[in-house]
């Protein structure tokens, strides 16, 4: 063989090796670890939840008790919600209280010691200039209660029908207070928030036979009333446990200009001994010359328990 041939098959060896490196170097490399996911983007605005339940109640018994007395058992349970979000533009927030309560007595049936039903909900402009400070506003109200409640002393109604006591003066959404109002919301500080502005409020009782009691005529559903608003919030925290929240409610009708306005004034303070284990005092003063000529007044001193759900 030629030295011609010779160089050229070592040649075409040569390149077949080196043809066949780097597949082989390739084949004997790690793979690469897999990139991770790319983070979710959280939601820039994300909405907040605040959701509690509080348990409370009382007991008395007495054996041989020479004083006298009677014994009683109570209890209450309640349900608190909100949930809100605030954007550059827009702030939304969602009210809800639930709470029911009975009381047990001797020689006494079961009474409904606590009721309330209440949706709350408010919707804010958040614009520039003037409106950055007063922001405008949608609000909506409604509140009535869950069960039938009675009158046990006498019977309320002013005409010639004699009915025994227990009398019925209440029932789910008999009455219930539906209320609109659009307007400005200025809140200067985080513990205070005014709302005012033009408003309309529909006393609404459901039960016909009811409706004489809350000046609702008794061929219509309910009674329609326009006007202005004033809501006036406090929420202060007097010391590190003791916290006093306010709302001062008032309507002004156009239909009965001259009447008194519609007021809601509802107090509570709450004072925590622990994470769990408070007491509270509540004070509600209602006055709406349809349902009744005198203020009405509730007080209410509990010891419960309670528990953040959200």
């Amino acid at each position: 063989m030629s030295l011609y041939l010779q160089c050229t098959r070592f040649v075409l060896i040569c390149a077949l090796l080196l043809a066949g490196l780097p597949c082989a170097y390739a084949q004997s490399l790690p793979e690469p670890p897999d990139e991770p996911d790319p983070p979710e983007e959280e939601e820039p605005h994300p909405w907040t939840y605040e959701l509690g339940t509080r348990f409370s109640g009382s007991q008395a018994a007495y054996s041989n008790w020479q004083e006298g007395g009677v014994g009683s058992v109570s209890l209450t349970a309640s349900l608190d919600g909100e949930a809100q979000r605030a954007t550059e533009r827009l702030a939304q927030l969602y009210q809800g209280t639930f709470r029911m309560g009975f009381i047990n007595q001797e020689s006494e049936p079961l009474r409904k010691s606590e009721d309330v039903l209440r949706l709350q909900m408010a919707l804010r402009y958040i614009g520039d200039d003037f409106f950055e400070a007063f922001n405008p506003t949608f609000a909506s109200a409604l509140r009535t209660q869950f069960v039938k409640g009675f009158n046990f002393s006498e019977d309320p109604f002013d005409d010639d029908v004699e009915r025994e006591t227990p009398v019925l003066v209440s029932n789910f959404l008999a009455p219930a207070f539906f209320t609109q109002s659009l307007g400005l919301t200025y809140d200067p500080a985080s513990w205070y928030t005014l709302r005012f502005g033009g408003a309309t409020k529909q006393t609404i009782v459901k039960d016909q036979e009811l409706r004489p009691l809350y000046d609702v005529p008794t061929d219509n559903l309910l009674r329609f009333e326009a006007g202005t608003e004033v809501n006036n919030v406090l929420d202060i925290r007097l010391m590190e446990n003791v916290r006093w929240r306010s709302t001062l409610n008032v309507f002004f009708s156009f239909n009965e200009v001259e009447s008194p306005p519609d007021v809601t004034w509802e107090n509570s303070v709450s004072m925590s001994v622990n994470d769990w284990l408070s007491t509270e005092l509540e004070f509600v003063a209602l006055f709406n010359e349809n349902v009744s000529d005198a203020v009405q007044i509730k007080e209410v001193i509990s010891v419960g328990v309670s528990f953040d759900l959200l």
